[in-house]
């Protein structure tokens, strides 16, 4: 990847000699011109004309000890969804290099192995690679790891626990054995030192290892002992009731034949969620059922951080919460978009506020990129902070720098704070935005608390009712996020998350109508919604999920099935809000077979749609399925970069492009 946009096929516009010089480099890592001479059997002085002529290109970079490394810059993109769209782009972006997806393309497939290993007793298959991945990915940005350290800790997430395929006694050895098996058979895109960090990684996540080791990567330093600190933290945090999704059937015989696990699987049960929360110290927050003792899983937690130099704390906070504190506090100002997953932790921060003694205000405001951009730019400045000892910030988007170093817009947002900082304000920031994680160690530098987590996570205050994290996992389930548990999900839960979707909807598709720009009219259409959610109201939105359905989830024309993929020529909603959610029925009406699990038959889907001269791109797969690829994976290097999650990829193109792309993407999910 380049500072300009360069897929794997540009490549092939290379002359030969250079071409066969850049994939040695970006296979082998950097080398001197005599060792690629020698190593391309290519003559000397043609050597380094052909590396002259790479730098020039900015395919190449000279590193010193006259030694070249691929460009691994930033990639512009160029893909940004119409602003009728954004709304339904509910998840935080995660884009992955080549190397990655190529990476997960394997261990998907391996994890799916292990996750049919029942007698584990817990979920060690995809989503707990996932959940892990993701947990480790934000405690990488806290301690401010580099790009290249985040992306070998990433891969180490991924393949930590595949050896538990063979023995569970010795699978972190065997998950090290399994990489550089798989790297040395060019299975996985790997130069000799990276197996060797992410072998040392699968290894080291349990066990003995060396905290203080470094390693080389490319002509960079990498504290693989840091990141093995990060990753055996991260699967320990992994220890709530997402893990144990088996039903009771299956307990009866678990406990009829090894009865000597029940504790390991009770302890899963006690646990709601663990979140982080960077005060600007780091505390892990584990949220339990009533207050538990001896809980196995909790203890491992305290032991693996102990055995580690992670200077963190662990929080047990249980359910229900303490009596209501009387004492006035003074004034707290909760700042969020009106999306369904902020209006939800919205109304929980401010049960808890209140709760705590304050006088909560509210300001709402659109859920658009740019007015994410001038939330930070204008409207936090011009809101007189004197009086208001809490400012709680939640879910703000990222928003995409226009010709402005990313570095400005980060210090607008450090003077906003610093503003309110100086007028006595405590500073909370909630944002389960991937692309506004890069700010965390600068933002715990500054005083500013900053909490991290699943999508369940993301409200102020610890203090909560069963119910609220009830509404909390409704929340996450509307944003569809892809480490929550694919079992487990009430019918009645569905209903409760699919009216409150229809509930915003309604009112986002009235505010356009009408032209609401006034956060004041923002605030009305949040309020009742608010007022619902904080009473555990949830025969309202229940009583929403058949128009839900009917209005924003049922597909508008007939898609055409070509094996695994329901393909649609134009987009099948009439509402762009509902596009996602239309999306996936239209693929569940086509049915559901038995193999080991229910399994879709066509658990993909893609729609396209003319926009100018372009092609709009929407292509998904099941957000449920687990015994797919994830469509991020699948999709081909031809083109702008998508954007998206795992589950969910959007791209504008120009139509030849779209035509390539749709082709490859329907063969490799038929693959």
């Amino acid at each position: 990847m380049t500072q300009s946009p360069f897929s794997i096929l540009d490549v092939l516009d290379l002359a030969p000699n250079e071409r066969a010089l850049f994939l040695e480099i970006a296979r082998n890592g950097p080398q001197t011109v005599d060792a690629l001479a020698n190593s391309t059997h290519h003559a000397l002085d043609e050597t380094k004309t052909a590396l002259e002529n790479l730098v020039a290109k900015n395919r190449l970079r000279r590193l010193p000890h006259e030694r070249y490394d691929v460009v691994m810059g930033k990639t512009k993109t160029h893909t940004t969804l119409p602003p009728q769209l954004w709304p339904a782009l509910l998840a935080p972006q995660r884009l992955y290099t080549e190397q990655e997806i190529a990476i997960l393309k394997v261990a998907i497939p391996m994890l799916e192995f292990v996750r049919a290993s029942l007698s584990t007793f817990a979920d060690h298959g995809p989503h707990h690679a996932l959940r892990v991945k993701t947990t480790a990915t934000q405690l990488g940005y806290v301690m401010g790891l580099t790009d290249t350290e985040r992306r070998m800790l990433r891969v180490g997430a991924l393949f930590h626990d595949i050896g538990n395929v063979i023995e569970r006694e010795r699978h972190h050895q065997i998950s090290q054995q399994t990489v550089e098996r798989l790297a040395t058979l060019g299975e996985l895109p790997l130069n000799a030192e990276e197996k060797n960090v992410v072998g040392l990684l699968c290894r080291w996540h349990r066990k003995e290892y060396e905290p203080e080791r470094v390693d080389v990567v490319r002509g960079e330093n990498v504290r693989t002992g840091l990141c093995a600190s990060i990753l055996r933290v991260s699967d320990a945090m992994d220890i709530d009731s997402r893990r144990s999704d088996y039903d009771k059937e299956f307990r009866f015989a678990m406990e009829f034949f090894f009865p000597d696990k029940r504790p390991y699987f009770t302890s899963l049960e006690e646990t709601y969620g663990v979140r982080i929360v960077c005060a600007p110290e780091v505390n892990i927050q584990v949220f339990t059922r009533g207050v538990v003792h001896d809980n196995m899983q909790i203890e491992q937690l305290h032991g693996d951080l102990s055995k580690t130099p992670l200077a963190w704390n662990v929080q047990q906070l249980s359910i229900p919460p303490t009596e209501m504190n009387t004492r006035a506090r003074g004034r707290a100002l909760i700042v969020f978009p009106f999306d369904a997953h902020s209006l939800v932790m919205a109304a929980l921060s401010r049960k808890q506020l209140e709760r705590a003694g304050y006088a909560v205000e509210l300001f709402c405001y659109p859920d658009t990129p740019d007015d994410a951009r001038w939330l930070w730019d204008s409207a936090l400045n011009e809101i007189d902070a004197q009086g208001i000892s809490q400012l709680v910030v939640i879910g703000d988007r990222p928003f995409v720098p226009q010709g402005e170093p990313s570095a400005n817009i980060a210090s607008q947002q450090f003077n906003v704070i610093e503003r309110w900082q100086h007028a006595g304000a405590r500073v909370r920031i909630l944002n389960r935005h991937e692309a506004n994680w890069t700010r965390v160690p600068d933002l715990r530098a500054r005083g500013v608390t900053v909490t991290l987590g699943t999508d369940w996570a993301y409200f102020w205050g610890d203090e909560f009712s069963p119910q609220d994290f009830q509404w909390a996992t409704l929340a996450a389930l509307a944003t569809r996020d892809p480490t929550m548990a694919s079992s487990n999900i009430s019918p009645e839960n569905e209903r409760v998350m699919q009216g409150l979707l229809g509930a915003v909807f309604d009112a986002q598709t009235q505010a356009e109508q009408r032209g609401v720009r006034d956060t004041t009219e923002w605030l009305a259409f949040a309020e009742p919604l608010l007022e619902h959610i904080a009473k555990n109201d949830r025969a309202y939105f229940s009583a929403r999920a058949e128009n839900f359905r009917a209005q924003y989830a049922t597909p508008t024309r007939s898609g055409r099935v070509q094996g695994k993929v329901l393909v649609f020529d134009e987009m099948p909603s009439a509402s762009p809000q509902g596009l996602y959610w239309t999306l996936e029925t239209a693929m569940e009406a086509q049915g559901f077979f038995l193999e080991r699990h229910l399994r879709l038959r066509v658990p993909y889907a893609l729609a396209t749609r003319a926009v100018d001269e372009h092609m709009e791109l929407v292509a998904i797969n099941h957000w449920r399925a687990e015994n797919i690829t994830p469509i991020r994976l699948l999709y081909p290097d031809i083109g702008p970069r998508p954007q998206g999650t795992e589950s969910t990829v959007t791209a504008r193109l120009t139509r030849g492009e779209a035509e390539m792309v749709v082709e490859k993407l329907i063969q490799a999910c038929n693959k």
